[in-house]
Parts: structure tokens; C-alpha cells; sequence
């Protein structure tokens, strides 16, 4: 990649920009000193001067910078040319866009000041209600950190394609245990945050495991031995470093449901602890009982059992966490929306600040995507429909046509601009937007009936990931909704996808 062309461009850009955004960042002289101290010693500009009503990095940070650089190899590092604060509020920790001028440019989300409702709610849930503290704050912000840097480094070792002997080699390390955790705590994935030329699934594993080296290369050596040789010695040339400490506290996760408020949990990702564990129990058990009988039972009852559990720290509350390893098998979430007597429409917003070069006329939602949406809501059924509980737009043009997070959709300036539609005629292009919401539709439902990956592994080849059973989902439900009569014909000896979309899916009447 002709990285050192582009720069030059975006320099020009960087310097017209400086003398002419309204919103100027107020940085103190400290500020500004370790900026400079960092391109000096580092070759990186830290860029923080469009950022909404002046916000700048703090000294906090940019001294965290300084402790991520500092221990990172000289070839690693080089790749990276800037750390840009986004200006948006948009919850997402690192964005990396790598196209033309953006090369080497890793761009910091809001959700890496001010942590997601989802974050704290889970590390509430690991730590016996505790709030994260300010080490745990940077030290999580070093992890986001690193991950871009090995963004940088991936795309200057690949072509347009994704291309390279560097993911070329890491397939094979990947194919040898697919289940690594890459989970964050954000609105949003970082699989979809990252649109680099040639992106795929091994540049988020890979990034994942060099943040894993960094903070906890004892335990990526124990579970992952290929992932930690192969970071030690591509990337950080054979050393480890001093790194960091950032408790991930949620790894690969097991939530098996009984009652509400009563829930089995096996985390293996950390220390290992067995003990005995006696205790009074009312409600509904699943499992084997010593001395009476194995099944399912409704009693009152006091029973003694030994539990063999790994985990850091204390949970308590009801996990709902779903994590798409091969073979697990999924359960739904306890917080289903519940379906509204009347109409149901989501809450729909927009972010205000867009791309730049985006024309004045792209940076508000069109009124055809907005009728499109009101439209497609009216003939859904509404236990699919209520699953999705927001949608925003995104004027950008540097990601996907709309992707999901949990039950938050963003659609974006593609969804209704893109190139591919130009020939389309309004009735057209609000037909193929209305696919396009009802692919990410599916994934909000699916992030509540996660139970139905499972099904669909059972009725269409467990030999499948969970990953890639939700994918599939997900595009027959766009073809249940535009073309059922070819569904139709997609067949399997046990059940048709159609049928399956029908009463599983895109239903008002879902059983468990």
C-alpha cells in the first residue's frame, strides 16, 4: 500500500481543516506538549481538533498513548499515522476505515470516554456490582488502542484484496480453534466498524489476539497456543512486553436458563476453581439429581452439588450474553419486548454529524427511507418487528448499507444512495432498502431468540458454526419477504428454510 502518497494528501487536508472548523479543541500546553512528544518520538499525529464542542484528549490518554507506543515494535508502530478523535457520539470504541487518504488512521469512538450502558451493565455483573475504576477505564482504552495499531499493520501487509502472507499465514491459526472471544462492550461491532479494502473476519481475531498478548499472554499461551506464537513472533519479533492489565471478564460463555433469577454459568476463560456448594433451592431444576431421578422437576427442595466453574471475580444477576462459538448451544434472552396492542414503529433518530464531502442534501434521512421504514413495520408481524427497538441513520459513506447491534439498526447513506441503486426508481430503491432492514431485522431478533441458531444448526447441519447458522437466518428471511417461492425450493430432509422462517421467525406466535 502507497501509504506515503496518501499521507501527504491527507496532511493538506489536516492543515486546510486546522485553520478553518468552527469547533477548535482547547487543549492545555501539557496537552499539546505530549502530542507533540508523541510525533516526535513516534512519527504519529494525535488529531483532536474537529471534535464535538471542542473535546480534546485528555493528558490521561494521550500519557496512555505514550505507554502503548512505547512497548510496541518499531515495525509494528510505523504502520500507524495518526489517532484521530471521531466526531460523532456514536457508540464505538476503535473505527479503522483504510481507504485512499485514511490509510494508517485509526479513528477513537465516543465509547472510548464514556463507557456503554452494556459495559458497565456486564462488569456490574462480573464484579459483585462494582464500577469500573479509572485504571480500569485507561487500561481498557490501551486494549482499544492496540487493536487499531494492528489494523494499520495488517492493511500495510495486504493488498486491496486482503491478500498477504501475514493473513495468509494466521488462516491456519484461526481454522485451529475458531472460538477465540473477539466480544466488546459497545452499539458499535467492531466487525462492522472495520471496512478496510480486503477486510474479514481474521483482521478482528487477529486484533483480538494482540490485545490478548499485551494484557494476558499467560492465559492466550494456555488456551491459544498458536494464536500467542504466532503474535510473539510475527508481529512483536520473538518478546514479549510489560503490557497491561484489562480484566475481560466475559470470555466464551455458556448461560443455561432455568427460572428467572436462576441460572448455571460456565466461563472458561480465565482461572479454574472447583468446590462444594450447599444451598436451598426453590423453582424449577434441569438436570440430574443423586438418589431420585434425572429430568425436570418443580419442588422445594435442599440439595448439595459440586460445581466446576471458571470465572473472575463474582457474578450474580442473569447473564443473557450471546457468544456465536461453534457447537454451543444458544438460549433466548429473559427481556423480550413484549408485543403492543396498537401499531408498533421503533424510535427513529439520525446522528448529526456526517462525512466529509457528504452534500448538504445526504445528511438528513431521506423522507423515502423514512416512509419505506413506517411502511415495512405496518406488514410485519409484531413479535418480529418490536424486537427492533431503534433505527439511526447514519450519513457516512465510509461503512456498510446498515448494520445492527443488538436491537439498534444504523442504516447509513449506502442503504439509500449506493451505486448499485442508481438505476432504481424510487418504489425500486424503497423496495430493495426494505431488504436490506429486514436482513438486520433478523439479526436484533436473533440477538433475543438466540435459541433459534441453535435450532437451526439441529435442522440444517450441525457441522456449521453458530455464526455462520445466523447468517443464514438472516438471508432467508430477506428471501421469505422478497421471493418465498424460490425459499420454497431450498429443501432439507428434515425441514424446509421456508417453513422454518414461517414459524420461527417472522412470527407473531413464537413458542419456546
Amino acid at each position: 500500500m502507497n501509504t506515503q502518497k496518501y499521507l501527504k494528501i491527507y496532511y493538506l487536508l489536516f492543515l486546510f481543516s486546522f485553520f478553518t472548523l468552527s469547533s477548535v479543541c482547547a487543549s492545555t500546553e501539557a496537552e499539546e506538549a505530549l502530542k507533540t512528544s508523541i510525533y516526535n518520538d513516534y512519527g504519529i499525529t494525535v488529531y483532536d481538533n474537529d471534535s464535538l464542542d471542542g473535546r480534546c484528549f485528555a493528558e490521561e490518554h494521550l500519557n496512555a498513548m505514550i505507554d502503548v507506543f512505547k512497548q510496541m515494535p518499531a515495525n509494528f508502530l510505523s504502520a500507524t499515522n495518526m489517532v484521530y478523535m471521531s466526531p460523532t457520539e456514536e457508540y464505538y470504541e476503535i473505527k479503522y476505515n483504510g481507504y485512499n487518504e485514511e490509510a494508517g488512521i485509526i479513528q477513537v469512538g465516543y465509547e472510548a470516554f464514556v463507557s456503554s450502558v452494556a459495559y458497565i451493565r456486564a462488569y456490574k455483573n462480573a464484579f459483585s456490582g462494582a464500577l469500573p475504576s479509572d485504571e480500569d477505564r485507561i487500561n481498557r482504552f490501551k486494549t482499544m488502542l492496540v487493536r487499531g495499531l494492528t489494523y494499520s499493520y495488517i492493511q500495510q501487509n495486504c493488498d486491496s484484496f486482503g491478500n498477504g502472507d501475514l493473513i495468509q499465514a494466521y488462516k491456519s491459526v484461526y481454522a485451529s480453534n475458531a472460538s477465540f472471544s473477539t466480544k466488546i462492550y459497545s452499539m458499535g461491532d467492531e466487525n462492522y466498524m472495520i471496512v478496510a479494502p480486503g477486510k474479514n473476519h481474521l483482521w478482528t481475531d487477529l486484533a483480538f489476539a494482540v490485545a490478548r498478548f499485551c494484557t494476558n499472554p499467560s492465559q492466550l499461551q494456555k488456551d491459544y497456543p498458536k494464536r500467542y506464537e504466532f503474535v510473539k513472533e510475527r508481529i512483536f519479533e520473538g518478546n514479549e512486553i510489560a503490557g497491561w492489565t484489562d480484566k475481560l471478564f466475559k470470555g466464551k460463555e455458556t448461560v443455561t436458563f432455568t427460572d428467572p433469577g436462576t441460572q448455571t454459568v460456565t466461563d472458561t476463560d480465565t482461572d479454574t476453581q472447583t468446590g462444594t456448594e450447599t444451598g436451598t433451592e426453590t423453582g424449577t431444576q434441569t438436570g440430574t439429581q443423586t438418589g431420585t431421578e434425572t429430568g425436570t422437576q418443580t419442588q422445594t427442595q435442599t440439595q448439595t452439588q459440586t460445581q466446576t466453574q471458571t470465572q473472575t471475580g463474582t457474578q450474580t444477576g442473569t447473564s443473557t450474553a450471546i457468544d456465536l462459538d461453534p457447537g454451543e448451544i444458544l438460549q433466548n434472552r429473559t427481556d423480550i419486548p413484549s408485543k403492543p396492542d396498537g401499531d408498533y414503529i421503533p424510535v427513529i433518530s439520525q446522528v448529526e454529524v456526517g462525512s466529509i464531502g457528504l452534500e448538504d442534501s445526504k445528511m438528513t434521512m431521506p423522507e423515502g427511507m423514512r416512509t419505506a421504514i413506517e411502511e415495512l413495520f405496518k406488514e410485519l408481524p409484531k413479535g418480529f418487528s418490536v424486537c427492533t427497538q431503534g433505527i439511526s441513520y447514519l450519513p457516512t459513506l465510509d461503512t456498510s448499507d446498515a448494520f445492527s447491534s443488538e436491537c439498534y439498526i444504523y442504516v447509513t447513506n449506502n442503504s439509500w444512495y449506493s451505486p448499485s441503486f442508481t438505476k432504481l426508481d424510487d418504489s425500486l430503491r424503497a423496495k430493495r432498502f426494505k431488504q436490506i432492514l429486514i436482513r438486520e431485522m433478523a439479526s436484533c431478533y436473533l440477538y433475543y431468540y438466540a435459541k433459534e441458531i441453535s435450532r437451526w444448526r439441529g435442522a440444517f447441519g450441525k457441522e456449521i458454526t453458530n455464526d455462520e447458522a445466523k447468517t443464514d437466518i438472516m438471508e432467508s428471511t430477506v428471501l421469505y419477504y422478497a421471493d418465498p417461492e424460490y425459499l420454497k425450493t431450498l429443501s432439507n430432509p428434515k425441514e424446509l428454510k421456508y417453513s422454518f422462517i414461517k414459524t420461527n421467525i417472522v412470527t407473531d406466535n413464537y413458542s419456546n
